[in-house]
């Protein structure tokens, strides 16, 4: 399985950071850093959070990007990744629950399921999939959303929303839409601007 993620690096400083921490990484099987892209494309069966995190742990801000294997393509060559969002502005929870859980095709008998979700109490908790988006129970479960297409490897270049500039840096800190997100993009606006300098 590959992970691509964007990670935001200025120099070869960066890079030897972000190397050197994924080298001492157990499970990372390869990995590959472009400083001119800000990609680094990491090899690995480990949950994709915990990626983020150790790259993030040498102070270096990462997103993930795309997901995918070799085989992660079907006939038409059309990559099979999806997510889905769960809570938050674009996902129904109950209780704060929120998270993504993102879904990539390995090989034509195994799909990888590899999430993160937050505001769960302890105990056991299951994950059901409804292939025909079956909601006979509406959505009074913890948490559900709705499953789409992924960007897969490659596939995702974007670096700033072209909707409202808001970058994928400050993404995480932002809500997904709505006023908070519109307010958010018009202070980021005012404070680049060459006025508020």
């Amino acid at each position: 399985m590959s992970i691509e993620f964007a990670v935001k690096m200025t120099c070869k400083s960066c890079v030897d950071a972000v190397s050197e921490k994924l080298k001492n990484v157990k499970g990372v099987e390869n990995f590959d850093i472009d400083l001119d892209k800000g990609i680094v494309l990491v090899e690995t069966e480990l949950p994709s959070s915990y990626v983020q995190d150790q790259i993030e742990s040498t102070g270096r801000v990462a997103v993930i990007n795309g997901y995918g294997s070799r085989l992660s393509r079907n006939t038409s060559g059309v990559n099979t990744a999806a997510v889905a969002i769960l809570g938050g502005t674009v996902g129904y929870s109950t209780g704060g629950i929120r998270g993504i859980v993102r879904f990539i095709q390995a090989d034509p008998d195994m799909c990888v399921i590899d999430g993160t979700i937050d505001g769960l109490t302890p105990g056991k908790h299951g994950i059901h999939v409804h292939e025909c988006g079956d909601l006979s129970n509406g959505c009074e479960r913890l948490a559900c959303g709705i499953i789409s297409r992924a960007a897969g490897l490659f596939q995702n270049t974007k670096k700033i929303c072209a909707c409202d500039g808001v970058t994928i840096w400050d993404e995480r800190n932002v809500p997904a839409a709505g006023a908070s997100r519109r307010e958010f993009a018009e202070r980021k606006k005012e404070a680049d601007s060459c006025c508020a300098r």
